[in-house]
């Protein structure tokens, strides 16, 4: 991934690159904005899910937003303390058919209030959610 301000490259799932945590202020950047320096677009989802904390292992259930190539967005239904750099295993069901799993680690960016973004730490080419992306594209 690279900065949009120094071009230097940052590595994906590194823990040196925390991201940064929101609250209820006025955030300085539109939606468009945003929209413009991410590199792949979003698919805007309505998909349930579950997460597990790599570090303590909680569990619980999330309300997917949007997911990319690289990363997704998502609700928390409870008030948890996570962290950017924080990882956790997610897991969802896509809603094509055969109603694909996708199964992937992921390393928290942003959190802005109940909100989550986060990005994968690899892809796996083989879980579908590549094929399911491109299909929204047409």
């Amino acid at each position: 991934m690279y900065d949009s301000q120094n071009q230097i490259e940052k590595p994906i799932c590194n823990d040196m690159y925390p991201g940064t945590i929101k609250n209820d202020q006025k955030d300085t950047h539109s939606e468009s904005e945003l929209q413009d320096k991410r590199k792949e677009s979003r698919k805007d989802v309505n998909l349930t899910g579950g997460y597990i904390s790599s570090t303590s292992g909680e569990r619980g259930l999330i309300n997917l937003i949007n997911v990319s190539h690289s990363g997704l967005r998502y609700r928390l239904n409870t008030n948890r303390d996570f962290y950017p750099s924080s990882k956790m295993q997610i897991k969802f069901t896509l809603d094509d058919f055969p109603f694909t799993v996708v199964s992937r680690e992921a390393v928290i960016r942003n959190i802005n209030g109940p909100y989550v973004s986060a990005e994968f730490c690899s892809s796996n080419p083989q879980d579908g959610l590549s094929l399911y992306l491109e299909q929204g594209e047409e």
